[in-house]
């Protein structure tokens, strides 16, 4: 379900993006990644006697609005001089290996990343 669900919108958004800017498609794969990620991990919290789409959607809100913003602001991020320290400790490895990234999306450079922590990382002095 949410595999289907994920690469049938990946493969519309990557349609919008050139094969030559590599950039981009592993920001997208991450992305797609992450989303995934997060519905899966909702799927998994709510379960099934209480599932349904209201449930999933309130159980992903916050974390999906990190994610959004995080990306919006990865320029602006990448240009501190402790981002690879923030995303090496907002990977959250169990997460990684419970649920690896689908064919579609597999990469070298895709990762899991919790937003929120990368976020107050990257803000604190």
């Amino acid at each position: 379900m949410v595999e289907d669900r994920t690469k049938e919108d990946f493969e519309q958004a990557k349609s919008k993006i050139s094969q030559r800017d590599n950039d981009a498609m592993d920001a997208l794969k991450t992305l797609f990644y992450n989303k995934a990620s997060i519905y899966y991990a909702c799927l998994v919290s709510v379960g099934r006697e209480k599932f349904s789409d209201k449930a999933i959607v309130e159980c992903g809100q916050e974390p999906m609005t990190e994610l959004i913003a995080g990306f919006n602001k990865a320029k602006e991020y990448s240009k501190n001089p402790n981002v690879e320290k923030c995303e090496t400790n907002a990977r959250p490895a169990k997460e990684e290996a419970d649920f690896p990234p689908y064919v579609s999306l597999a990469e070298d450079d895709v990762r899991l990343y919790d937003f929120e922590a990368m976020r107050i990382c990257l803000t604190s002095r």
